[in-house]
């Protein structure tokens, strides 16, 4: 059954983790940056499949299919071609 991917940018990966698992989708590669010493408590900065095509409509994804993603000691989100560095909760 197809569904839109999820959004997890901004995500720390251990909630990402769980997330993906709900939905049956594995964790391909995991890129870090190299000042990440704790994967589980960095954020998620980058993920492909990305949640929209280059057409801003909705990209999907199946159950047992893998995503790639990568990370970050500091939350950063995405807006358009900038990136905002956000503040750590």
């Amino acid at each position: 059954e197809k569904m839109k991917v999820p959004d997890l940018l901004g995500m720390k990966f251990s909630e990402a983790q769980i997330l993906l698992e709900g939905y049956g989708i594995q964790i391909g590669a995991v890129i870090t940056e190299p000042d990440v010493a704790d994967t589980l408590e960095a954020f998620v900065i980058k993920q492909n499949p990305p949640i929209k095509d280059l057409d801003d409509l909705p990209v999907y994804i199946q159950s047992g299919q893998i995503m790639d993603l990568w990370l970050s000691k500091t939350q950063k989100v995405a807006r358009d071609s900038a990136v905002i560095v956000a503040p750590r909760p």
